[in-house]
């Protein structure tokens, strides 16, 4: 998460092929996504980890 949230506060890569593995199943809604208090939201809601 902390790979994503440095994705998405210093602008994303263009291409799925640059993101990391880790991370290429939200580049489809990387437009989508912010980082608020070091929260990541998509749209107004946050962003909760698949393990938790």
């Amino acid at each position: 998460m902390i790979v994503l949230a440095d994705q998405i506060e210093n602008g994303t890569l263009e291409s799925r092929t640059q993101f990391p593995d880790a991370l290429r199943d939200f580049f489809q809604f990387r437009d989508d996504h912010s980082v608020t208090d070091g929260v990541i939201l998509y749209n107004d809601r946050i962003v909760i980890p698949p393990l938790l």
